[in-house]
């Protein structure tokens, strides 16, 4: 919407989309560690009672890290909001030094990524419980797949329409298509 040749006007309202959209983001990872305080809270006091099992109790290292990288995450928006609050003109000097870009920029990225690299969730989630489910289409599609190839043995047994059209109406009569 704004280019580098584009009117002022122009300009100036890609910019405040820009802004918009940036700070709905922080407000989502505000709205996050909300969300992750609340859990916190309510683990703390299944520990506190006792009933979370033993083997459930290696959640604090993992949720301190998320933590962590959202902490990181967040001070790179900040940098973007205050980046470009003065617009983009050269007496924005934001813009113009480029160690800027590399200290609020790209360094809380690498660690935001690095505390994960640290702290991988995979070492966290381990057990039965970790198992992640199949996602619904594809068993529905296995199982649709499973029906065709029951129908064509039956069909290829019988080598009759009877045991088709038997098939289909049990398909229909199940809602299954």
């Amino acid at each position: 919407m704004a280019g580098v040749g584009a009117p002022p006007q122009q300009m100036k309202t890609g910019l405040n989309i820009y802004k918009a959209g940036i700070a709905l983001q922080e407000a989502f990872v505000i709205l996050f560690i909300g969300l992750a305080v609340k859990f916190q809270v309510a683990i703390q006091r299944l520990e506190r009672s006792e009933i979370l099992p033993i083997e459930k109790k290696m959640w604090r290292r993992l949720l301190y890290a998320v933590y962590a990288s959202l902490i990181f995450i967040s001070v790179r928006i900040i940098f973007r909001l205050v980046e470009f609050s003065n617009g983009t003109t050269s007496e924005n000097q934001i813009l113009n030094v480029e160690w800027y870009q590399y200290v609020f920029d790209s360094i809380p990225i690498f660690f935001a990524g690095l505390v994960f690299v640290i702290s991988h969730p995979g070492t966290y989630m381990q057990g039965p419980d970790s198992v992640m489910p199949v996602a619904t289409w594809r068993r529905k599609c296995a199982e649709r797949r499973q029906r065709k190839k029951n129908l064509k043995k039956v069909v290829d047994e019988n080598d009759g329409y009877d045991a088709m059209l038997l098939t289909m109406q049990a398909d229909v009569s199940t809602g299954i298509k």
